[in-house]
């Protein structure tokens, strides 16, 4: 999409960073080990240009595709979490909700 000059909706973005939480952010100490802080680590900061891990890598990339104010927000990306959670869970929003 990017490549094309095409730039997605609020809500796509949203269930992006949900999903890549979910697959960025479950190995703490994998992230340890390779920011050179675990054991045997020799100690300096991450590879990652900054720190912060994949998850803040991937919204800045984000955030020079579509722009910063057009990356959802907290509450944005809450919502998609809740959907997806209802999703798995096999039912509704609305349903979730009660």
């Amino acid at each position: 999409m990017r490549a094309l000059g095409l730039a997605p909706r609020a809500r796509t973005l949203a269930y992006a960073l949900v999903f890549w939480a979910e697959v960025s952010m479950g190995a703490p100490l994998l992230e340890r080990w390779r920011t050179g802080d675990g054991v045997g680590g020799s100690g300096g900061g991450s590879r990652s240009g900054g720190g912060g891990g994949e998850y803040l890598r991937f919204v800045r990339w984000l955030e020079e595709w579509v722009g910063v104010g057009n990356v959802p927000d907290e509450a944005e990306v809450g919502e998609a979490m809740r959907r997806v959670d209802a999703m798995r869970r096999g039912r509704s929003l609305s349903q979730s909700r009660r």
